[in-house]
């Protein structure tokens, strides 16, 4: 498993957010994960070349840290944009190619470690959107899904599916609180920090595009399911 960032506390914040503050929360909170691969692998292979042991192969390294600092410049770059607002327009997106680079930045965050399954038709399945978007959706769920699993001990399993109006992550974690994905949350353990940025943010995203982010559990113990769904209602659903 790569290893994460310090911890440090992010306290809840004291006043009405913004649509401004919410963007900007949102990247920061996508930035920090992909700056956590960056951390990760150094850290590995620093550590080897002290003599501590053997770590992931070097190029395989420096892949993971290049594909993590490409999609962080590529979201500062939407920021910059969207704050001149110019943000990207929606165009014809492949479903098959945004799950395919949601995996591998995920992968390069979780390491060997972890197993994905990736599940969608053998044809090219195309929506109108945005790549970037849709991409960051995805990784806050499987981000989601790594952390709940590294939080109970469990080894990483989760599968990525798609299809002509969906995109979903199913793991085999805890199982989920479906009120937990109401709003985002001060810590639940008094570590003072902000936990639910990342549901937060695909519900954004799905109600962009048109759509919603479903969430169910199979049961406790028994993983969860987080289902984006296209041309439905904005809204969040919980289902059982």
């Amino acid at each position: 498993m790569v290893p994460s960032l310090p911890e440090r506390e992010d306290l809840p914040p004291s006043r009405e957010k913004s649509e401004g503050d919410e963007v900007v929360t949102h990247l920061a909170h996508d930035l920090r994960n992909l700056l956590q691969a960056v951390h990760g692998h150094a850290e590995l292979q620093l550590h080897a070349l002290r003599g501590g042991g053997s770590g992931p192969d070097l190029g395989e390294s420096l892949q993971a840290i290049r594909r993590a600092a490409d999609h962080a410049v590529t979201l500062c770059e939407d920021l910059l944009q969207s704050a001149q607002g110019r943000p990207a327009p929606f165009g014809a997106v492949d479903l098959g190619e945004v799950a395919h680079s949601a995996a591998a930045l995920f992968l390069a965050r979780a390491g060997s470690a972890a197993e994905l399954e990736l599940c969608g038709p053998e044809e090219r399945v195309v929506v109108r959107g945005r790549r970037l978007d849709l991409e960051r959706a995805l990784l806050n769920l499987l981000w989601n899904a790594l952390e709940a699993m590294e939080e109970h001990d469990l080894p990483p399993r989760l599968r990525l599916s798609w299809g002509a109006d969906f995109l979903e992550v199913r793991d085999h974690g805890p199982g989920f609180d479906p009120a937990k994905a109401a709003a985002p949350r001060a810590g639940d353990h008094g570590d003072g920090r902000v936990h639910g940025i990342g549901l937060a943010s695909v519900r954004h995203v799905a109600a962009a595009h048109g759509g919603r982010l479903v969430v169910s559990a199979a049961g406790e113990g028994r993983g969860a399911v987080c289902r984006l769904e296209f041309g439905v209602q904005p809204e969040l659903g919980l289902g059982g």
